[in-house]
């Protein structure tokens, strides 16, 4: 209440710095503590109104206000100071010009010392920006991706980059821009990369622009698992290569290069070969000329990418490992050896025991073996036939047959008008041979090749001595077959069957039979006398048959064959040389010897 007032209600409010409880209460001074002051009006207590001075400004406390502070350039009071001077340095980054002044942080691309007065600008070089706060001109950092800046007290700005472009770290112009890398796209505009979302088998490129739409399938060889992942080379094992499209895994579609083709492995392609004549590549090849392998015998290839094929060598014939054409390295059979021709190899012969295989370029196991002369012998097989060693005063039998093996020999007389004996040769002979062995069903060896005389020579008349390889328990069925023969059409058929299309007729004639090289009576030769017994000794049973090629009338064929029997009885000898030995004659149960058997080989025409 004011003094002398005379109205009870006639209140006026206590001043800053002042209170007062009310009723006959003066205002009374406040007790804040120094660095505090009371501003508020109408205070009814003695430090609940009491705030802390402000930044530059100080307060000595109870009733007193905060006043300006006296501080030094660059420097700030303290908060709750209490004194003019209670002042404190400005941080790094921070200036002021003293007084009571707050120390008041430096704006980007400027810096200032602690109790510095003023910020400075920094002096940061093009695509870096200062760092804040910052007490150097030097305290520099690189702009960030998709901002640059031109250096000194500049600060990092936003970049314009075109779609698939952005603004790389420490950029010092707007359009400094490059490329999105793989696995990233910008749409544009804000100079950012962000990741790509690409299907499995499709990889990310560099420059995309949208995160699906720039997405390419994977090259064959390539892979990719999608998202943000670029195509990345397959890890095929060497031999194998991956040719799918779009692929998402790393080696689970890798398959195996075929014949011809190879692989380093990993992305590597099939690549075609780059082998030698002679040699193929194999399926799973890592080399294209070191991993190439030789052609076995019977094979050739022209080399490159091809395969290993078949030869297609002549009869007696045989292309040995390596070989690059068909037939221009096939190479005729050693002497024991033979061949079909085509793709066989030179194989062993397979003559009996008695026989030689003396013949070279032979076309099967057993046309070319000769029964050995007297005084040589043969262990059968491939072995040519070598001097016997017998004891002075004896000799070996022209046929050595150990048991349990025999022989059962005919000839055929091969007549022909116009044929002569040069072009006799081993078609011929091959065609008898196939067509015996067919008949009689046994083995086949060519005892000798003769020609009966003048006229037949005249005539092309000759005569294949063949010897049937028997045990003594089938020698007998033979005798039987033959026989039967005199009848029958049979051994005709099957002469016809393998390549003697003109043959006309078969006869047997004579018959005798031969033990150890010793004529026997014809009674041993009779069926019931011998089937059922159990023989060790070797048997020979000689036959002559007779078959008549002839494109005549069968009067003309009687008439030729007529005049050779009259005129040329005794002249028979082997083609191919000018003596010719005594013609053999065969007599029922009489003692006959066997002609001495040729040696001249067989001269190699066309068959006409």
């Amino acid at each position: 209440m004011p003094l002398g007032s005379n109205n009870p209600n006639d209140c006026v409010p206590c001043t800053a710095g002042t209170y007062s409880t009310g009723a006959t209460s003066m205002c009374q001074p406040t007790t804040c503590l120094p660095g505090f002051a009371s501003s508020a009006l109408k205070a009814t207590d003695p430090i609940a109104t009491c705030k802390a001075c402000p930044a530059g400004y100080f307060g000595t406390g109870n009733d007193t206000q905060c006043k300006p502070m006296t501080c030094a350039p660059g420097s700030a009071g303290v908060a709750t100071a209490n004194t003019p001077n209670n002042c404190t340095k400005c941080p790094d980054g921070a200036a002021s010009n003293g007084a009571a002044e707050a120390c008041t942080p430096c704006d980007p691309g400027f810096f200032a010392a602690s109790g510095d007065a003023a910020c400075q600008p920094a002096t940061c070089p093009p695509g870096w920006r200062s760092n804040v706060p910052s007490s150097v001109a030097s305290n520099c950092t690189g702009c960030a991706v998709g901002t640059y800046s031109t250096g000194g007290s500049s600060t990092c700005h936003p970049a314009t980059c075109a779609p698939g472009y952005f603004a790389p770290e420490g950029s010092t112009t707007a359009d400094n821009c490059e490329l999105c890398p793989a696995g990233t796209y910008s749409p544009g505009g804000d100079a950012h990369c962000k990741s790509t979302s690409c299907a499995q088998g499709f990889g990310a490129v560099a420059g995309a622009s949208d995160g699906e739409a720039n997405c390419v399938a994977c090259e064959p060889g390539y892979f990719s698992l999608g998202q943000k992942s670029p195509c990345l080379p397959t890890t095929c094992k060497p031999g194998f290569a991956s040719d799918v499209h779009a692929n998402h895994l790393p080696d689970a579609m890798c398959s195996l290069c075929p014949q011809g083709y190879f692989s380093v492995g990993g992305s590597g392609q099939c690549t075609p070969a780059t082998c030698l004549g002679g040699f193929m590549l194999p399926q799973g090849a890592s080399d294209g000329n070191a991993s190439c392998v030789l052609c076995a015998a019977g094979q050739f290839s022209p080399g490159g990418t091809s395969a290993c094929q078949l030869t297609a060598c002549e009869a007696g014939f045989a292309a040995p490992a390596g070989a690059s054409s068909a037939t221009a390295e096939c190479t005729q059979c050693p002497g024991g050896h033979y061949s079909p021709g085509g793709a066989t190899d030179c194989l062993p012969m397979t003559c009996a025991p008695g026989s030689g295989a003396n013949a070279s370029a032979a076309t099967s196991p057993t046309s070319s073996c000769l029964v050995c002369k007297a005084g040589s012998f043969s262990p059968g097989g491939s072995a040519p036939c070598l001097p016997t060693a017998c004891p002075p005063g004896t000799t070996s039998p022209k046929v050595h047959t150990p048991p349990p093996y025999s022989y059962f020999s005919f000839r055929l007389f091969i007549i022909k008008y116009g044929y002569a004996v040069a072009y006799f040769n081993q078609t011929l002979v091959e065609a008898a041979v196939a067509a015996a062995a067919t008949f009689a069903g046994v083995p086949v060896q060519v005892v000798e090749l003769t020609s009966s005389s003048t006229s037949s020579w005249e005539a092309g008349a000759c005569q294949i001595r063949l010897a049937f390889v028997t045990t003594n328990a089938t020698t007998v069925a033979l005798y039987q077959n033959l026989t039967e023969s005199l009848v029958s059409t049979a051994f005709t058929a099957a002469l016809q069957s393998h390549g003697l299309g003109q043959l006309k007729a078969v006869q047997m004639q004579q018959l005798a039979a031969v033990k150890d090289g010793e004529t026997l009576d014809y009674s041993a030769l009779v069926p019931a006398a011998i089937i059922g017994t159990n023989r060790t000794n070797s048997l020979v049973l000689v036959g002559i048959v007779t078959a008549v090629v002839a494109v005549l009338v069968v009067a003309a064929f009687a008439f030729r064959l007529a005049k050779f029997n009259q005129t040329h009885e005794a002249d028979d000898g082997l083609v191919g040389t000018t003596h010719r030995p005594p013609k053999e004659v065969f007599s029922r149960g009489a003692s006959n010897k066997d002609a001495q058997a040729g040696g001249g080989g067989i001269p190699q025409r066309p068959y006409v």
